[in-house]
């Protein structure tokens, strides 16, 4: 229960012409819809309520594991609201790495430890894709210009000279190679 994430109200068990269905909170538009709309105050607010919810669900020692544009969802007052737990995992102690499925999340939003297919991982998977969707955020839609057996060798993506050095040293520290160092 947070402010920044989508509610569910129910579910419907289907029958035999519906299948199941959970009942969510409305919300009519996505970051990718958003992006090319926002002004600087308003990403500002998108990417403070993105940090505070994540900021929240790590608390909880939960790892979202697929952030991206398509699961930053935005109710009718424009406020951020994160959606698509269904490839979230559970830490079970703050020391220990997680061990599960490897390839979870969306290429260029997936850290380097998840690019060379590593099972062993914690919550800095979610902070590299946070520097990711903070880009996509501040360049207005874009994504970064790298591929994807780049970032698995730990390099950066050139971030433009439009983000401001205070950003452009947060997205840095976020797409760090070694998850210690995020």
């Amino acid at each position: 229960n947070h402010p920044n994430f989508v509610k569910a109200y129910g579910i419907c068990l289907g029958d035999e012409t519906h299948s199941l269905s959970i009942l969510l909170e409305y919300c009519p538009s996505n970051l990718n819809n958003e992006a090319l709309k926002m002004d600087k105050p308003k990403m500002t607010a998108t990417i403070y309520e993105i940090a505070r919810s994540m900021k929240h669900v790590h608390s909880l020692n939960i790892i979202h594991r697929d952030l991206k544009p398509e699961n930053i969802l935005f109710d009718e007052h424009k406020h951020v609201k994160i959606s698509d737990f269904g490839t979230a995992a559970i830490i079970e102690n703050d020391n220990m790495m997680l061990s599960r499925t490897k390839q979870v999340g969306s290429s260029l939003f997936m850290a380097p430890e998840l690019v060379n297919e590593s099972t062993h991982y914690n919550e800095k998977i979610d902070v590299y894709s946070f520097g990711v969707l903070m880009y996509f955020i501040l360049t207005g839609g874009r994504l970064p210009k790298i591929n994807f057996m780049q970032i698995g060798l730990g390099k950066k993506a050139k971030i433009p000279n439009t983000i401001n050095k205070f950003s452009s040293d947060i997205i840095n520290n976020c797409w760090e190679f070694d998850p210690k160092n995020r």
